[in-house]
């Protein structure tokens, strides 16, 4: 026999969401990487057996965030659609928002290689230590930007102050 005990009227934990006025919240999990076919999360769902019984979707954003005097709609698997649209709210920080962006995806390169290889390189040494916010600092001024780019802490865990720029890259 089985019981299952929900605290809630339906089941769910992190595969549910709520409603508040005209805004839907997820709880937790929304988005899956590497759910393409050859990539990592698909061969594991597809060894399990389940992969047939799945659809995947792929939203127009990955996520949105209201803020009082603005609105962000990051662009899913869309690296310069999203500059784009930081630099449409923030015109005057342009070159800040390509800085970061160009340090943050010679990073990620470099990750990835470092995966693919299976050795480290020395260039990504100074990412291991230190924060996202030291990073951040070095490009961006305007407070609501930096706001406005640091939203997807809550991914890792930990604020942009703690969180490793190996991390945030990603």
């Amino acid at each position: 026999k089985v019981l299952i005990i929900e605290k809630e009227p339906k089941a769910g934990g992190y595969l549910t969401e709520f409603k508040n006025e005209d805004f839907v919240f997820e709880v937790s999990l929304h988005l899956l990487n590497s759910c393409g076919e050859g990539q990592y999360t698909f061969e594991i769902l597809k060894r399990c057996g389940v992969i047939d019984s799945i659809k995947f979707l792929k939203p127009r954003y990955l996520c949105r965030s209201v803020f009082p005097d603005f609105d962000i709609k990051v662009p899913q698997m869309n690296i310069d659609a999203y500059k784009e649209t930081l630099i449409d709210l923030f015109p005057k920080s342009k070159q800040g928002i390509d800085d970061f962006f160009n340090e943050m995806s010679e990073m990620f390169r470099m990750v990835n290689g470092s995966v693919s290889s299976g050795r480290m390189t020395s260039g990504l040494l100074p990412y291991m230590a230190g924060s996202c916010e030291s990073v951040i600092d070095k490009y961006i001024k305007h407070d609501k930007l930096k706001a406005g780019i640091c939203q997807m802490w809550i991914y890792f865990g930990l604020p942009p102050s703690l969180l490793r720029p190996i991390d945030f890259c990603y």
